[in-house]
């Protein structure tokens, strides 16, 4: 990017949530343009492949509005090595009743590193099952390249996640679906807010891992922010299921997350190790 791009130019994001059904405030309206994820279809040979750099700037108005389809997202699929950094996200929107929801919605993105955001995020898939896979940053992150290691740097969340009766949300990555792989949380901050979350699994970094050997690894991370987590079941403080190993190193969560949180991890797989833990529950 050269500059900052703003669609729906006047747009403010002020979609209202009362605890029935949202609708947009009188005094915004609603935004002209609709965004379609870029990569949208979910095939590695359709997904984005390349380097999103930002260079700094900054992204505005993106609304996404859709029902029944699988990827939503600034992003809709991210090829393996694919990398995003370097830019800003703010006055965005998504409502959705889709199955992988993100950023980046799906795919094997190597490094999103630099990012803000501050989008609003209303889930409303009303299948009880596993297949709801929501982050902030990627919903669902895939098997496929020779790497499979993924890695957050520097990220900060501090948007608003809203009602769902789906499962598998988390603020940085809802869901894993590879063995063998790696997962790395590095100086990431979250300072948003979660309400009026129902169904199963919620954590702030990962929600949901099924297969084998996965290793995550959280350090010098923080997370803040105000957490109703509602019905929900299996709720983490860190990661909420995974088959593998959690190793973090300086994580500060905050006691608003810790009173809703059944464990460090809310459901225990078959290998679950944690190590290193320091300043938790501070």
């Amino acid at each position: 990017m050269v500059k900052d791009i703003t669609v729906n130019k006047g747009y403010v994001q002020t979609y209202a949530n009362t605890g029935a059904a949202p609708a947009w405030v009188a005094a915004s309206g609603e935004p002209v343009y609709r965004w379609k994820p870029i990569g949208a279809d979910r095939t590695a040979a359709k997904s984005f492949a390349g380097c999103f750099d930002g260079d700094g700037n900054e992204i505005s108005g993106i609304v996404v509005t859709a029902s029944g389809s699988y990827n939503e997202g600034l992003f809709g699929g991210a090829g393996a090595g694919s990398e995003f950094k370097n830019f800003r996200l703010v006055n965005s929107f998504i409502r959705t009743t889709g199955v992988y929801i993100g950023m980046i919605a799906w795919g094997a993105p190597s490094l999103i590193e630099n990012v803000y955001t501050d989008m609003t995020w209303y889930l409303e898939r009303t299948a009880s099952s596993n297949d709801m896979q929501a982050g902030a940053f990627a919903g669902y992150i895939t098997g496929y390249g020779t790497d499979k290691t993924t890695t957050l740097n520097n990220c900060w969340f501090d948007g608003e996640i809203y009602r769902t009766n789906g499962s598998c949300i988390a603020t940085f990555v809802g869901g894993v679906g590879a063995s063998s792989s790696t997962l790395n949380f590095t100086n990431c901050l979250s300072t948003g807010t979660v309400k009026n979350i129902a169904g199963n699994k919620f954590a702030p970094f990962l929600s949901h891992h099924s297969w084998s050997n996965l290793t995550v690894n959280i350090k010098n991370c923080v997370v803040l922010g105000d957490y109703e987590a509602g019905s929900v079941t299996n709720v983490g403080s860190l990661v909420s299921t995974m088959n593998g190993t959690v190793n973090a190193d300086h994580v500060y969560v905050s006691n608003a997350l810790k009173n809703t949180a059944e464990k460090l991890f809310g459901i225990h797989k078959s290998c679950v190790i944690y190590n290193g833990v320091q300043d938790i529950f501070m």
